[in-house]
């Protein structure tokens, strides 16, 4: 069992506990002392995870409905439970599932009576990397992703990786995306690694999917005290891939790191286009990239003016009229504004090209 301590400061700081078996409510109640919970979890979860949770965390119980999408109306239903049952200043908050449960239960934490304590379960593969850590909550709102949101640390997060045992390896593979973002931005150290670890995670083997969730949290933790609020140019590194990657998401209904996986494509072929990254260093990171099926993005076609108003949306472009991360060469990020359409058009079309023949013409 390995400790990070999160601390932005004093009174803002987060423990993050990363272990190969434990009994996470034990570990909670140790700490955290609390009157009443709410264990949110999704509704199509694995029944044997569900039980095994509920003997962990007994208390309330909200399971949140299926689908892809994050709505207020759903968090409006979790304060109902809490209102209902009497939840207090002193109650707390237990979210676990992937990141849509931590997000929404994230923020329903921050906003109940002004805000309550919540602690992170990660169930998915992808929620332990990346989308546990560091605290930002959101739902979607008139179709624009995470649009409505807060900062709000978990007081505790418990990466425990044998609750992702029932998960298929297609799972791991999905999550591969938010991996190749580490391995592109961070340093060599970490980055070899994580290259090293990647193939025995896809066959989920047990010491690499410890030491990869282990050296994630390492990096992204670190990222996060320098620069909680985003303030400072510092955590958006780890929005390497994503601008494009979300419209991904959202136009081609792809899993979220499949969909980051083409974001990164994209802006490895904008970081060549802007001048930004020498051509031999595209193609060797080309290289460690790997493939694809290019059948997954045929939605792109003709597409290329949807996807234009989405990456005009990002709310990380602030008062410019778009806003990328991109890579001068591995472990090295550049922020990058206002780009060209025509240079946006032109990476899109080297993505989409080939893909069902020819390239994007819209």
């Amino acid at each position: 069992m390995e400790k990070i301590n999160l601390k932005i400061s004093r009174e803002n700081r987060s423990g993050i506990i990363v272990c190969r078996k434990s009994d996470p409510g034990r570990l909670v109640r140790a700490a955290l002392p609390y009157d009443k919970s709410l264990l949110i979890m999704p509704e199509d979860m694995d029944e044997k995870l569900k039980r095994r949770l509920k003997k962990s965390f007994p208390g309330e119980v909200f399971l949140m409905s299926r689908g892809r999408g994050k709505e207020l109306a759903e968090a409006e239903k979790i304060w109902g439970v809490m209102l209902k049952k009497g939840f207090s200043r002193d109650s707390v908050i237990i979210a676990a599932g992937g990141g849509k449960i931590s997000d929404m239960a994230g923020l329903a934490a921050s906003l109940y009576m002004r805000g309550i304590r919540w602690v992170s379960i990660p169930t998915t593969f992808l929620g332990q990397i990346d989308a546990a850590i560091g605290g930002k909550t959101a739902v979607d709102f008139a179709g624009v992703k995470n649009v409505i949101g807060s900062f709000y640390l978990p007081v505790f997060t418990v990466m425990d990786i044998s609750l992702l045992e029932g998960l298929p390896a297609a799972k791991f593979r999905e999550a591969a995306g938010e991996i190749y973002k580490y391995i592109m931005i961070t340093g060599k150290k970490t980055s070899s690694k994580l290259a090293r670890l990647l193939p025995g995670v896809e066959r989920r083997g047990e010491k690499a999917v410890y030491e990869c969730v282990l050296e994630c949290a390492r990096f992204k933790a670190r990222v996060v005290e320098k620069d909680f609020l985003e303030e400072k140019g510092i955590r958006e590194t780890l929005n390497f891939g994503h601008t494009a990657g979300h419209a991904v998401e959202m136009l081609c209904a792809l899993p979220h790191g499949t969909a980051v996986w083409w974001g990164i494509k994209y802006a490895l072929g904008l970081s060549l286009e802007t001048g930004l990254m020498k051509k031999a260093e595209h193609e060797r990171l080309l290289k460690l990239l790997g493939s694809r099926d290019g059948k997954e993005i045929l939605k792109l076609k003709g597409a290329f003016g949807r996807f234009l108003e989405i990456v005009r949306s990002d709310k990380k472009k602030r008062r410019r009229n778009n806003y990328f991360v991109l890579l001068r060469r591995r472990g090295k990020t550049a922020g990058l504004a206002d780009i060209p359409e025509r240079i946006l058009k032109s990476a899109y079309s080297s993505l989409t090209f080939g893909v069902n023949g020819g390239a994007d013409e819209n």
